[in-house]
Protein backbone atom coordinates (compact mmCIF):
# COMPACT_ATOMS: atom_id res chain seq x y z
CA UNK A 1 0.00 0.00 0.00
CA UNK A 2 1.12 3.55 -0.64
CA UNK A 3 2.29 5.21 2.54
CA UNK A 4 2.52 8.86 3.37
CA UNK A 5 4.19 10.77 6.16
CA UNK A 6 1.33 10.98 8.64
CA UNK A 7 0.73 12.22 12.15
CA UNK A 8 -2.39 10.62 13.60
CA UNK A 9 -4.62 12.09 16.25
CA UNK A 10 -3.91 10.34 19.51
CA UNK A 11 -5.85 9.77 22.69
CA UNK A 12 -4.34 9.58 26.15
CA UNK A 13 -5.75 7.61 29.06
CA UNK A 14 -4.49 6.67 32.49
CA UNK A 15 -6.10 4.42 35.04
CA UNK A 16 -5.43 6.71 38.03
CA UNK A 17 -4.35 10.31 38.65
CA UNK A 18 -0.83 8.91 38.70
CA UNK A 19 0.98 7.51 36.80
CA UNK A 20 0.30 9.80 33.85
CA UNK A 21 0.74 9.30 30.11
CA UNK A 22 1.27 12.48 28.06
CA UNK A 23 2.52 13.73 24.69
CA UNK A 24 1.16 10.83 22.67
CA UNK A 25 2.06 11.10 18.96
CA UNK A 26 1.57 8.40 16.31
CA UNK A 27 3.49 8.54 13.04
CA UNK A 28 4.02 6.47 9.92
CA UNK A 29 6.92 7.70 7.82
CA UNK A 30 6.91 7.91 4.01
CA UNK A 31 7.57 4.51 2.44
CA UNK A 32 7.54 2.63 5.74
CA UNK A 33 5.11 0.06 7.12
CA UNK A 34 6.22 0.74 10.69
CA UNK A 35 3.93 2.84 12.88
CA UNK A 36 5.61 4.51 15.85
CA UNK A 37 3.71 5.76 18.88
CA UNK A 38 5.71 8.05 21.12
CA UNK A 39 4.63 8.98 24.64
CA UNK A 40 5.97 10.19 27.96
CA UNK A 41 5.35 8.42 31.27
CA UNK A 42 5.44 10.21 34.62
CA UNK A 43 6.51 7.21 36.72
CA UNK A 44 7.09 3.48 36.51
CA UNK A 45 3.86 1.74 35.51
CA UNK A 46 2.23 -0.97 33.42
CA UNK A 47 1.51 0.42 29.94
CA UNK A 48 -1.01 -0.89 27.40
CA UNK A 49 -2.11 0.42 24.02
CA UNK A 50 -5.29 0.31 21.96
CA UNK A 51 -6.00 1.63 18.48
CA UNK A 52 -9.35 3.24 17.79
CA UNK A 53 -11.29 4.26 14.73
CA UNK A 54 -14.28 6.52 15.24
CA UNK A 55 -13.73 6.03 18.96
CA UNK A 56 -14.09 2.22 18.77
CA UNK A 57 -11.24 -0.28 19.23
CA UNK A 58 -10.16 -2.06 16.08
CA UNK A 59 -9.78 -5.19 18.23
CA UNK A 60 -6.71 -6.58 19.93
CA UNK A 61 -6.21 -9.22 17.23
CA UNK A 62 -5.42 -6.42 14.77
CA UNK A 63 -2.44 -5.15 16.76
CA UNK A 64 -1.17 -8.10 18.78
CA UNK A 65 2.27 -7.72 17.16
CA UNK A 66 3.09 -4.41 18.88
CA UNK A 67 6.53 -4.14 20.48
CA UNK A 68 8.59 -1.72 22.47
CA UNK A 69 7.54 -0.04 25.70
CA UNK A 70 4.10 -1.60 25.95
CA UNK A 71 2.14 -4.40 27.64
CA UNK A 72 4.67 -4.60 30.46
CA UNK A 73 6.13 -2.63 33.34
CA UNK A 74 7.78 0.46 31.84
CA UNK A 75 10.17 2.93 33.45
CA UNK A 76 9.33 6.65 33.50
CA UNK A 77 10.49 8.90 30.67
CA UNK A 78 10.06 9.23 26.89
CA UNK A 79 8.99 5.89 25.42
CA UNK A 80 8.04 4.32 22.09
CA UNK A 81 5.66 1.65 20.83
CA UNK A 82 6.11 0.01 17.42
CA UNK A 83 3.37 -1.56 15.30
CA UNK A 84 3.44 -3.34 11.94
CA UNK A 85 -0.24 -3.09 10.90
CA UNK A 86 0.21 -4.89 7.60
CA UNK A 87 1.05 -8.14 9.43
CA UNK A 88 -2.37 -8.48 11.05
CA UNK A 89 -4.49 -5.87 9.26
CA UNK A 90 -3.25 -6.35 5.67
CA UNK A 91 -6.20 -5.04 3.69
CA UNK A 92 -6.51 -1.66 5.35
CA UNK A 93 -4.90 1.56 4.12
CA UNK A 94 -4.06 3.46 7.28
CA UNK A 95 -3.91 6.75 5.45
CA UNK A 96 -7.64 6.30 4.69
CA UNK A 97 -8.64 5.38 8.23
CA UNK A 98 -9.28 7.95 11.00
CA UNK A 99 -7.23 6.08 13.59
CA UNK A 100 -6.01 7.13 17.02
CA UNK A 101 -3.74 5.53 19.61
CA UNK A 102 -4.89 5.20 23.20
CA UNK A 103 -2.01 4.65 25.61
CA UNK A 104 -2.98 3.69 29.16
CA UNK A 105 -0.81 3.66 32.27
CA UNK A 106 -1.79 1.36 35.13
CA UNK A 107 -0.43 1.52 38.64
CA UNK A 108 1.17 -1.82 39.44
CA UNK A 109 -1.37 -2.53 42.16
CA UNK A 110 -4.27 -1.93 39.73
CA UNK A 111 -3.19 -3.88 36.64
CA UNK A 112 -5.17 -4.64 33.45
CA UNK A 113 -7.60 -7.53 33.01
CA UNK A 114 -5.10 -10.09 31.71
CA UNK A 115 -1.66 -11.11 32.91
CA UNK A 116 0.52 -13.48 30.87
CA UNK A 117 3.65 -15.18 32.24
CA UNK A 118 6.04 -17.23 30.15
CA UNK A 119 7.29 -20.30 32.02
CA UNK A 120 9.05 -22.55 29.47
CA UNK A 121 12.64 -23.57 30.06
CA UNK A 122 13.97 -21.53 27.13
CA UNK A 123 13.28 -18.34 29.08
CA UNK A 124 14.82 -19.48 32.37
CA UNK A 125 17.52 -16.80 32.00
CA UNK A 126 14.92 -14.00 32.07
CA UNK A 127 13.83 -12.19 35.20
CA UNK A 128 10.29 -12.63 36.44
CA UNK A 129 9.45 -9.10 35.29
CA UNK A 130 10.74 -9.85 31.81
CA UNK A 131 8.57 -12.95 31.63
CA UNK A 132 5.39 -11.03 32.50
CA UNK A 133 3.14 -9.00 30.20
CA UNK A 134 -0.32 -7.41 30.59
CA UNK A 135 -3.31 -6.85 28.29
CA UNK A 136 -6.70 -5.20 28.44
CA UNK A 137 -8.52 -7.81 26.36
CA UNK A 138 -8.20 -11.54 25.69
CA UNK A 139 -7.64 -11.08 21.95
CA UNK A 140 -4.74 -8.65 22.47
CA UNK A 141 -2.42 -11.42 23.67
CA UNK A 142 0.48 -11.85 21.20
CA UNK A 143 -0.74 -15.08 19.58
CA UNK A 144 -3.27 -15.98 16.89
CA UNK A 145 -6.53 -16.54 18.71
CA UNK A 146 -5.39 -14.64 21.79
CA UNK A 147 -6.12 -16.43 25.04
CA UNK A 148 -7.43 -19.49 23.18
CA UNK A 149 -4.02 -20.25 21.67
CA UNK A 150 -2.48 -23.53 22.82
CA UNK A 151 0.59 -21.67 24.10
CA UNK A 152 -1.60 -20.33 26.91
CA UNK A 153 -2.12 -23.93 27.98
CA UNK A 154 1.51 -25.04 27.74
CA UNK A 155 4.38 -22.53 27.69
CA UNK A 156 2.56 -19.65 29.38
CA UNK A 157 0.26 -19.06 32.35
CA UNK A 158 -2.62 -16.69 31.61
CA UNK A 159 -4.71 -15.00 34.29
CA UNK A 160 -7.97 -13.02 34.37
CA UNK A 161 -8.49 -10.24 36.91
CA UNK A 162 -11.62 -10.62 39.02
CA UNK A 163 -13.04 -7.23 40.15
CA UNK A 164 -13.69 -8.24 43.75
CA UNK A 165 -12.50 -5.17 45.70
CA UNK A 166 -15.19 -4.13 48.20
CA UNK A 167 -17.80 -6.32 46.52
CA UNK A 168 -20.44 -8.16 48.53
CA UNK A 169 -21.96 -11.26 46.95
CA UNK A 170 -23.86 -14.36 47.96
CA UNK A 171 -21.60 -17.35 48.53
CA UNK A 172 -23.43 -20.64 48.28
CA UNK A 173 -26.98 -21.11 47.10
CA UNK A 174 -30.56 -21.73 48.18
CA UNK A 175 -33.15 -24.47 47.98
CA UNK A 176 -34.71 -23.00 44.82
CA UNK A 177 -31.45 -23.16 42.91
CA UNK A 178 -30.20 -26.47 44.19
CA UNK A 179 -30.99 -27.60 47.72
CA UNK A 180 -30.57 -26.32 51.23
CA UNK A 181 -27.70 -28.56 52.31
CA UNK A 182 -25.40 -26.91 54.83
CA UNK A 183 -22.55 -27.71 52.44
CA UNK A 184 -23.49 -24.69 50.35
CA UNK A 185 -26.11 -22.73 52.26
CA UNK A 186 -26.18 -19.13 51.05
CA UNK A 187 -24.58 -16.29 53.01
CA UNK A 188 -23.15 -12.85 52.22
CA UNK A 189 -19.41 -12.44 51.72
CA UNK A 190 -17.42 -9.25 51.11
CA UNK A 191 -14.00 -9.36 49.46
CA UNK A 192 -11.67 -6.39 49.85
CA UNK A 193 -9.15 -7.06 47.05
CA UNK A 194 -9.18 -7.79 43.37
CA UNK A 195 -7.37 -10.97 42.39
CA UNK A 196 -6.02 -12.77 39.35
CA UNK A 197 -7.15 -16.34 38.72
CA UNK A 198 -5.99 -18.80 36.10
CA UNK A 199 -8.03 -18.73 32.91
CA UNK A 200 -7.34 -22.47 32.77
CA UNK A 201 -6.70 -25.26 35.24
CA UNK A 202 -2.96 -25.94 35.48
CA UNK A 203 -2.05 -28.41 32.72
CA UNK A 204 0.37 -31.30 32.76
CA UNK A 205 2.83 -29.48 30.50
CA UNK A 206 2.79 -26.39 32.72
CA UNK A 207 3.32 -28.62 35.75
CA UNK A 208 6.41 -30.11 34.10
CA UNK A 209 7.96 -26.63 33.90
CA UNK A 210 7.55 -26.25 37.64
CA UNK A 211 10.38 -28.78 37.90
CA UNK A 212 8.91 -31.06 40.52
CA UNK A 213 10.51 -34.37 41.41
CA UNK A 214 7.44 -36.08 39.91
CA UNK A 215 7.09 -34.15 36.63
CA UNK A 216 3.85 -35.82 35.63
CA UNK A 217 1.96 -37.45 38.46
CA UNK A 218 -1.22 -37.52 36.40
CA UNK A 219 -3.22 -40.62 35.64
CA UNK A 220 -4.22 -39.62 32.11
CA UNK A 221 -1.18 -40.09 29.89
CA UNK A 222 -2.63 -40.02 26.38
CA UNK A 223 -2.10 -36.68 24.57
CA UNK A 224 -1.40 -35.30 28.00
CA UNK A 225 0.14 -31.83 27.56
CA UNK A 226 -3.05 -29.74 27.64
CA UNK A 227 -5.05 -32.00 29.93
CA UNK A 228 -5.25 -30.70 33.52
CA UNK A 229 -2.71 -32.06 35.94
CA UNK A 230 -4.37 -34.27 38.55
CA UNK A 231 -3.32 -36.70 41.23
CA UNK A 232 -1.69 -33.83 43.16
CA UNK A 233 -2.17 -33.53 46.91
CA UNK A 234 -1.86 -30.56 49.22
CA UNK A 235 1.51 -32.00 50.25
CA UNK A 236 2.65 -32.05 46.62
CA UNK A 237 1.62 -28.41 46.25
CA UNK A 238 2.77 -26.96 49.59
CA UNK A 239 5.70 -29.24 50.44
CA UNK A 240 4.69 -29.94 54.02
CA UNK A 241 1.91 -31.58 55.93
CA UNK A 242 2.02 -32.67 59.56
CA UNK A 243 -1.01 -33.53 61.65
CA UNK A 244 0.77 -34.20 64.92
CA UNK A 245 -1.59 -32.91 67.60
CA UNK A 246 1.31 -31.05 69.21
CA UNK A 247 2.10 -29.12 66.01
CA UNK A 248 1.74 -25.36 66.14
CA UNK A 249 2.67 -22.49 63.83
CA UNK A 250 5.34 -21.54 66.37
CA UNK A 251 7.18 -24.86 66.40
CA UNK A 252 7.08 -25.08 62.61
CA UNK A 253 5.68 -28.59 62.42
CA UNK A 254 2.73 -27.65 60.25
CA UNK A 255 2.75 -25.15 57.40
CA UNK A 256 -0.79 -25.60 56.30
CA UNK A 257 -3.48 -23.01 55.58
CA UNK A 258 -4.91 -21.14 57.41
CA UNK A 259 -2.60 -21.47 60.43
CA UNK A 260 0.36 -20.02 58.57
CA UNK A 261 -1.41 -17.99 55.92
CA UNK A 262 0.10 -18.48 52.49
CA UNK A 263 3.31 -20.00 53.81
CA UNK A 264 4.81 -22.99 52.01
CA UNK A 265 7.90 -25.09 52.65
CA UNK A 266 10.97 -23.69 50.95
CA UNK A 267 12.38 -26.09 48.40
CA UNK A 268 15.61 -27.02 50.12
CA UNK A 269 15.19 -30.78 50.30
CA UNK A 270 14.00 -31.88 46.88
CA UNK A 271 10.38 -32.14 47.94
CA UNK A 272 7.58 -31.71 45.42
CA UNK A 273 6.26 -28.38 46.61
CA UNK A 274 5.05 -27.12 43.25
CA UNK A 275 3.80 -23.78 44.56
CA UNK A 276 7.30 -22.86 45.75
CA UNK A 277 8.52 -23.37 42.20
CA UNK A 278 5.66 -21.35 40.76
CA UNK A 279 6.65 -18.43 42.98
CA UNK A 280 10.33 -18.81 42.08
CA UNK A 281 9.55 -18.69 38.34
CA UNK A 282 6.96 -15.90 38.40
CA UNK A 283 8.31 -13.78 41.24
CA UNK A 284 4.76 -13.47 42.61
CA UNK A 285 2.94 -14.94 45.61
CA UNK A 286 0.66 -17.30 43.74
CA UNK A 287 -1.39 -19.73 45.76
CA UNK A 288 -4.65 -21.61 45.60
CA UNK A 289 -7.84 -19.52 45.73
CA UNK A 290 -9.87 -19.40 48.90
CA UNK A 291 -13.28 -21.03 48.75
CA UNK A 292 -14.85 -17.56 48.44
CA UNK A 293 -12.47 -16.39 45.70
CA UNK A 294 -13.11 -19.54 43.71
CA UNK A 295 -16.89 -19.09 43.74
CA UNK A 296 -16.64 -15.35 43.00
CA UNK A 297 -14.59 -16.14 39.90
CA UNK A 298 -16.90 -18.98 38.89
CA UNK A 299 -20.02 -16.81 39.15
CA UNK A 300 -18.45 -14.02 37.07
CA UNK A 301 -21.01 -11.51 38.28
CA UNK A 302 -24.01 -13.74 37.65
CA UNK A 303 -26.49 -15.62 39.83
CA UNK A 304 -27.67 -19.18 39.41
CA UNK A 305 -25.51 -22.29 39.51
CA UNK A 306 -24.82 -22.62 35.77
CA UNK A 307 -22.27 -20.25 34.21
CA UNK A 308 -24.96 -18.61 32.10
CA UNK A 309 -26.55 -17.32 35.32
CA UNK A 310 -29.52 -19.69 35.39
CA UNK A 311 -30.77 -22.25 37.89
CA UNK A 312 -30.28 -25.98 37.49
CA UNK A 313 -33.98 -26.78 37.40
CA UNK A 314 -34.95 -23.93 35.05
CA UNK A 315 -35.99 -24.51 31.46
CA UNK A 316 -34.47 -21.70 29.40
CA UNK A 317 -35.15 -21.28 25.67
CA UNK A 318 -36.32 -24.87 25.56
CA UNK A 319 -33.14 -26.22 27.15
CA UNK A 320 -32.98 -28.08 30.45
CA UNK A 321 -30.35 -27.40 33.07
CA UNK A 322 -28.48 -30.51 31.96
CA UNK A 323 -28.45 -29.37 28.34
CA UNK A 324 -27.11 -25.97 29.34
CA UNK A 325 -24.56 -27.29 31.83
CA UNK A 326 -22.87 -29.71 29.43
CA UNK A 327 -21.92 -26.77 27.23
CA UNK A 328 -19.66 -25.53 30.04
CA UNK A 329 -18.48 -28.62 31.90
CA UNK A 330 -16.83 -31.96 31.20
CA UNK A 331 -18.93 -34.48 33.10
CA UNK A 332 -20.45 -37.95 32.68
CA UNK A 333 -23.38 -36.59 30.71
CA UNK A 334 -21.43 -34.49 28.21
CA UNK A 335 -23.45 -35.19 25.09
CA UNK A 336 -21.90 -37.69 22.72
CA UNK A 337 -18.67 -37.91 24.70
CA UNK A 338 -18.99 -40.62 27.32
CA UNK A 339 -16.60 -40.01 30.17
CA UNK A 340 -17.87 -42.70 32.50
CA UNK A 341 -15.16 -43.99 34.82
CA UNK A 342 -15.48 -47.48 33.33
CA UNK A 343 -13.94 -46.25 30.04
CA UNK A 344 -11.55 -43.66 31.46
CA UNK A 345 -8.33 -45.66 31.47
CA UNK A 346 -4.99 -43.87 31.40
CA UNK A 347 -4.63 -44.17 27.63
CA UNK A 348 -8.14 -42.92 26.83
CA UNK A 349 -7.79 -39.98 24.41
CA UNK A 350 -9.11 -36.67 25.79
CA UNK A 351 -11.90 -36.54 23.20
CA UNK A 352 -13.20 -39.93 24.30
CA UNK A 353 -13.04 -40.07 28.09
CA UNK A 354 -11.51 -38.93 31.34
CA UNK A 355 -10.28 -35.35 31.45
CA UNK A 356 -10.65 -33.04 28.48
CA UNK A 357 -8.02 -30.62 27.24
CA UNK A 358 -8.51 -27.39 29.16
CA UNK A 359 -10.66 -24.89 27.31
CA UNK A 360 -12.63 -27.54 25.42
CA UNK A 361 -15.95 -26.18 26.68
CA UNK A 362 -17.46 -22.71 26.78
CA UNK A 363 -16.05 -20.15 29.24
CA UNK A 364 -18.02 -18.18 31.80
CA UNK A 365 -18.83 -14.48 31.42
CA UNK A 366 -15.27 -13.48 32.42
CA UNK A 367 -13.65 -15.84 29.93
CA UNK A 368 -12.59 -18.41 32.56
CA UNK A 369 -12.78 -22.06 31.49
CA UNK A 370 -13.65 -25.33 33.25
CA UNK A 371 -14.89 -23.86 36.52
CA UNK A 372 -17.27 -26.82 36.45
CA UNK A 373 -16.21 -30.35 35.57
CA UNK A 374 -12.94 -31.70 34.17
CA UNK A 375 -11.22 -31.89 37.58
CA UNK A 376 -12.09 -30.78 41.08
CA UNK A 377 -9.90 -27.86 42.13
CA UNK A 378 -8.21 -27.50 45.50
CA UNK A 379 -9.05 -24.45 47.61
CA UNK A 380 -7.05 -23.17 50.59
CA UNK A 381 -9.78 -23.68 53.14
CA UNK A 382 -10.24 -26.52 55.57
CA UNK A 383 -13.52 -28.30 55.03
CA UNK A 384 -16.56 -27.22 56.99
CA UNK A 385 -20.20 -26.64 56.18
CA UNK A 386 -21.34 -23.07 55.58
CA UNK A 387 -23.35 -21.01 58.04
CA UNK A 388 -25.63 -18.06 57.36
CA UNK A 389 -23.24 -15.58 59.03
CA UNK A 390 -22.01 -12.73 56.80
CA UNK A 391 -18.22 -12.73 56.41
CA UNK A 392 -15.41 -10.52 55.12
CA UNK A 393 -12.45 -12.08 53.28
CA UNK A 394 -13.11 -15.51 54.79
CA UNK A 395 -9.94 -17.64 54.95
CA UNK A 396 -11.98 -20.64 55.96
CA UNK A 397 -12.34 -22.16 59.43
CA UNK A 398 -9.42 -22.01 61.84
CA UNK A 399 -9.38 -25.80 62.22
CA UNK A 400 -10.64 -28.67 60.08
CA UNK A 401 -13.94 -30.30 60.90
CA UNK A 402 -13.51 -32.96 63.61
CA UNK A 403 -10.32 -31.26 64.74
CA UNK A 404 -6.92 -32.80 64.08
CA UNK A 405 -8.46 -36.11 62.97
CA UNK A 406 -9.65 -34.52 59.74
CA UNK A 407 -7.35 -33.81 56.83
CA UNK A 408 -10.08 -32.57 54.52
CA UNK A 409 -9.86 -29.46 52.36
CA UNK A 410 -12.44 -27.85 50.13
CA UNK A 411 -12.47 -29.04 46.53
CA UNK A 412 -14.60 -27.16 44.04
CA UNK A 413 -16.37 -27.59 40.72
CA UNK A 414 -16.83 -31.33 40.33
CA UNK A 415 -14.97 -33.57 37.91
CA UNK A 416 -15.18 -35.53 34.67
CA UNK A 417 -16.81 -38.50 36.40
CA UNK A 418 -19.53 -36.50 38.18
CA UNK A 419 -23.11 -36.05 37.03
CA UNK A 420 -24.16 -32.72 35.54
CA UNK A 421 -25.79 -31.66 38.84
CA UNK A 422 -22.44 -32.10 40.64
CA UNK A 423 -20.44 -29.69 38.49
CA UNK A 424 -22.43 -26.59 39.38
CA UNK A 425 -20.91 -23.32 40.60
CA UNK A 426 -21.95 -23.95 44.18
CA UNK A 427 -20.84 -27.58 44.37
CA UNK A 428 -18.12 -28.32 46.92
CA UNK A 429 -16.79 -31.45 48.55
CA UNK A 430 -14.38 -32.47 51.30
CA UNK A 431 -11.26 -34.15 49.93
CA UNK A 432 -8.33 -35.64 51.82
CA UNK A 433 -5.46 -33.17 51.47
CA UNK A 434 -2.84 -35.86 52.03
CA UNK A 435 -3.63 -37.80 48.90
CA UNK A 436 -4.05 -37.18 45.21
CA UNK A 437 -6.61 -38.74 42.90
CA UNK A 438 -7.32 -38.66 39.19
CA UNK A 439 -10.24 -36.29 39.74
CA UNK A 440 -8.52 -33.44 41.63
CA UNK A 441 -6.26 -30.74 40.17
CA UNK A 442 -5.78 -27.03 40.86
CA UNK A 443 -5.93 -23.48 39.52
CA UNK A 444 -3.60 -20.64 40.52
CA UNK A 445 -4.68 -17.40 42.18
CA UNK A 446 -2.94 -14.14 43.08
CA UNK A 447 -4.55 -11.66 45.47
CA UNK A 448 -3.70 -8.07 44.51
CA UNK A 449 -2.67 -5.51 47.14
Amino acid sequence: MKLASLVFASAVSCAMAQPVVDNVVMQQAEGSCMVTVGYSLSEKAIVTVDFLTNGVSIGGAQFNNVAGDVHKVVEAGSRKIFWRPEKSWPNVRLRDVPITAKVTAWAQNTPPNYMLIRIDAETSHLSAEQRTTYYETADALPFPGGVKNDLCKTDYLVFRKCPAANVTFRLGTNSKEYNDSAKWIGHLVTLTNDFYIGVYEVTQRQYEYFGTTKPRPSYFTEDYAMRPVENVSMVTLRGWCNYDASATPENGKRKYWPESGHDILENDSGTSNALWRVRAITGQMFDLPTDAQWEFAARAGKGGVIPDGTGLWDNVDGLTGKQRMIKYARCTNSGDISVASSVAIATTPPDQGGTAKVGSYEPNAWGIYDMGGNVFEWCLDYWWEFTTDPLMDPPGPATPKNGETSKNRVARGGAWNNNYDQVTINYREAKNGLGGTKIVGFRLCLTLP
